[in-house]
């Protein structure tokens, strides 16, 4: 059985990019001494021992349940706007919590990533039954392999046994979406296939990741309620792409010529 995740919050800081400008501003706990026991957006996810950071989303903001995750106990905030001091709470701004979260997501299990051969999958329609593709080849090359995709989250485990968690979303919460990784790592997957879905990547969810091949399948008129437009829609799908330079310059591949016009 996994042994429960324990982290220093200073451990969790000094992983986050110096363009989110982290600063504590309010220390009435142990500070960056003290110990996280998990990290949440969810205030009704909050307890002692965990940090909450707050999420501007479309919907509502996180900032608006600040007192519902005290009242339960959080020890740290994260936060972009400054609440004021906090019993008991130790609150750090950032400049873009969204972002803030993957990085301290990833950073809580250990960015495992980093141990994976991560195959990016983007695009309006196609995703699925190319990520299926991939996954295939992968096993039948003798891979252990692991997917994040709309149809569900699975791999096998070291002895086998096929793994499978239902998929709310496409591509999960960072938190999730860190765990899941971490798991699949213990249990010797090494390569994960994922699709990434445009609402993900303009939210921040895969802060904290880069991958080793990004597929780009296709642009078509979906989603412009979320993007506004074509323009913004490309440029969330795009998101992804550099990272591949980042980390080991595998090439992209696009059946789209308006991707080629950028």
């Amino acid at each position: 059985m996994t042994s429960p995740v324990v982290k220093g919050l200073d451990e969790l800081l000094e992983c986050l990019p110096v363009e989110l400008a982290a600063e504590i501003l309010h220390d009435d706990y142990d500070g960056a001494a003290g110990k996280c026991t998990g990290i949440t957006c969810d205030s009704r996810e909050a307890g002692p021992g965990r940090l909450f950071v707050a999420i501007k989303g479309a919907l509502a903001d996180g900032h608006d349940f600040i007192s519902q995750a005290v009242a339960q106990g959080i020890c740290w905030l994260v936060v972009e706007n400054d609440p004021g001091p906090l019993p008991g709470v130790t609150v750090v701004k950032v400049n873009n919590t969204a972002e803030a979260l993957g990085w301290l997501s990833a950073a809580f299990y250990d960015f495992p990533a980093q141990l994976l051969t991560l195959v990016g999958l983007t695009g309006t329609n196609g995703k699925t039954t190319v990520s299926w593709m991939i996954e295939q080849m992968l096993i039948s090359a003798g891979y252990q392999v692991g997917v994040i995709g709309t149809v569900n989250y699975r791999y096998q485990d070291g002895s086998g046994r096929e793994v499978i968690e239902p998929a709310p979303l496409t591509t999960p919460g960072p938190v999730q979406l860190q765990r899941l990784l971490r798991q699949m790592v213990d249990q010797g997957v090494t390569h994960v296939v994922m699709e990434t879905s445009s609402h993900a990547l303009e939210l921040g969810r895969l802060a904290g990741l880069l991958f080793d091949v990004a597929l780009f399948t296709n642009l078509s008129r979906d989603h412009l309620d979320f993007h506004g437009s074509m323009e913004g829609y490309f440029f969330a799908k795009s998101c992804s792409l550099p990272a591949i330079s980042r980390k080991r310059g595998r090439p992209w591949l696009s059946q789209s010529p308006a991707v080629w016009r950028q």
